[in-house]
């Protein structure tokens, strides 16, 4: 059997799918972290480690209310009997507890001049700012581990474990990866390391230092960027030598197709070569 016979010379081998593909299998696999992601979290919210960030959540509200009161911006008013409690009833007024005595107390507004005077005391009090930096440390903490064990799942074990090294996303697209330069699946340590620049310069960082919504933002923003490039690789394919194409088109080596089909073996090969 002739190399010809195994190729379809009339399309372009490994093409580089339509953008419109590469962006349905982007919006599947972020909803699919999305939802991974919520039920990460909540998870972990019911375990110790939510009950340390709610201690410190109520610790630092605590003391910001006490500013306010300070500051008569906002008064607190402890709910310390059957009267009190009916003047000020939950339907109208969130009742607040003290995290030192577990008393019950609300915030009621005093004098909206104030508020200046108020942010100014916050801005200054050592005791909520330390509170609230331990704060997002805990939260970032939280929300950074959620992310890496769901995109461990969907970006590095899934694509590792199908033939069409692949997303969920990617695979519902008609779409593969491959290695840029034996145009077969890549190896482990390819997946592993577009795992980890997604994790972190798709999501941790952008998170970090601009907001929670930039993990929508930033992979939208580095595939349309692909777009510039001469064969419309992300920067994590040019990393890790790898290439999404249109699995329609997959073509490996030559010397492997000449194998498969004919069943000649390597000597043969390099014979050929020679």
């Amino acid at each position: 059997m002739s190399v010809e016979n195994v190729i379809d010379n009339n399309k372009e081998e490994n093409a580089t799918p339509r953008f419109f593909l590469r962006f349905v299998a982007g919006v599947i696999d972020l909803g699919l972290t999305i939802l991974l992601y919520f039920a990460f979290y909540y998870t972990c919210m019911a375990t110790p480690i939510g009950n340390t960030y709610n201690n410190y959540y109520n610790r630092t509200q605590f003391v910001q209310h006490q500013v306010s009161d300070t500051t008569n911006y906002y008064k607190m008013v402890y709910l310390d009997d059957e009267q009190t409690k009916a003047l000020y009833p939950k339907e109208q007024y969130t009742w607040y507890t003290d995290p030192n005595n577990q008393s019950q107390y609300v915030m009621v507004e005093y004098d909206k001049n104030n508020k200046a005077a108020y942010e100014n005391a916050l801005s200054k009090n050592t005791e909520y700012n330390n509170l609230f930096f331990d704060l997002r440390l805990i939260n970032y903490g939280i929300i950074a581990g959620c992310l890496a064990v769901d995109e461990i799942i969907l970006l590095f074990l899934i694509p590792l474990f199908n033939k069409k090294g692949a997303t969920l996303g990617q695979l519902a697209s008609g779409l593969m990866v491959i290695d840029h330069k034996y145009a077969t699946k890549p190896k482990w340590y390819q997946f592993l390391g577009r795992y980890f620049f997604m994790l972190i310069i798709d999501t941790l960082f952008p998170f970090l230092f601009v907001g929670m919504w930039t993990i929508v933002i930033a992979p939208a923003v580095i595939t349309v960027l692909s777009l510039f490039s001469k064969e419309k690789r992300t920067v994590h394919d040019l990393i890790t030598r790898t290439k999404v194409i249109d699995k329609e088109t997959h073509v490996p080596l030559i010397e492997e197709e000449v194998k498969k089909h004919s069943k000649i073996d390597d000597d043969e090969i390099i014979d050929e070569d020679k």
